[in-house]
């Protein structure tokens, strides 16, 4: 799976500059791909660092911190979307699941589907905030 991706990023690379779009990523997703690239044998460490350092990533939490009435407490995905007037229904499914804990044991249980709809939930989320700020 790693390697898939890295050859969609890098193609995308070859025609135009990747931009990554996350809520939390520079300090969760990215280094979490990193450690897992390595531990998987797809990438060394220091060559997916200088992937990542040479992909634009624009990280929300860490963008609206900077903005006074963007500044959430407990800055979660969901209280982010809530007060940007996200559904509701989004954003109660993401609190549902908002516990690692939860997301481990379904992986456990080999509840993919689920894990896919959380994620799915999120990238919503994520793509409702990249609106309100495009």
């Amino acid at each position: 799976m790693f390697p898939r991706f890295y050859d969609l990023l890098e193609s995308i690379n070859a025609c135009d500059r990747t931009i990554i779009i996350g809520y939390n990523i520079l300090r969760f997703d990215i280094p979490l791909l990193i450690q897992r690239d390595h531990e998987l044998g797809v990438k060394d460490i220091k060559e997916a660092n200088l992937f990542f350092f040479n992909t634009f990533a624009i990280d929300y939490i860490s963008a609206m911190s900077t903005v006074k009435q963007y500044v959430f407490q407990r800055n979660t995905l969901r209280n982010c979307a809530k007060r940007l007037g996200e559904s509701d229904q989004i954003s109660s499914y993401l609190q549902e699941m908002n516990s690692s804990d939860k997301i481990a044991k379904l992986y456990e249980n080999k509840e993919y589907n689920k894990i896919i709809d959380h994620l799915r939930a999120d990238l919503r989320l994520v793509r409702h905030i990249d609106l309100k700020f495009s």
